[in-house]
């Protein structure tokens, strides 16, 4: 068991998703008038892609009230996402570097087993996928970009 989830754990898709956010928006009378649902989605993911954490994001709030409602949000989806024994895809790639750096094994393993990355669309990546990148190639200081 890695950071609280089974090895059964469960990747919610979209609509999972979608299903989830409306979950944490009712739990705090959030009107969907006012704050989409697919609002919170988009945030969540940024956030998680600069591998930004509820807790880093609620510091980061500045006293926005936008942004206040969307890290309790963030705060209470995270928490639905380990009861149900879920990953969301953001949470895949940050998972798997949490992996990565704690457990040296697993990075020597995957390091061996993945000589060389190719990356398509290089200029594309958000800062956890170079990340994911960059501990997979560090030993080998082989991956290459498609685009030039």
């Amino acid at each position: 068991m890695y950071f609280g989830f089974t090895s059964s754990f469960i990747i919610f898709d979209t609509s999972d998703q979608k299903s989830l956010i409306k979950d944490c928006m009712k739990e705090l009378n959030i009107d969907s008038k006012m704050f989409p649902e697919r609002s919170f989605m988009y945030e969540i993911s940024k956030a998680k892609n600069d591998m930004i954490e509820p807790e880093e994001y609620a510091k980061r709030t500045n006293n926005e009230a936008r942004k206040e409602v969307i890290s309790e949000v963030y705060t209470i989806y995270q928490k639905k996402l380990m009861e149900n024994n879920a990953l969301d895809f953001d949470d895949i790639i940050n998972y798997t570097i949490k992996i990565l750096i704690s457990c040296p094994e697993a990075l020597e393993y995957y390091s061996d087993k993945f000589k060389y990355i190719l990356v398509d669309e290089y200029q594309d990546t958000n800062k956890a996928q170079f990340t994911l990148i960059t501990i997979l190639s560090a030993r080998h200081r082989k991956y290459y970009s498609s685009w030039r």
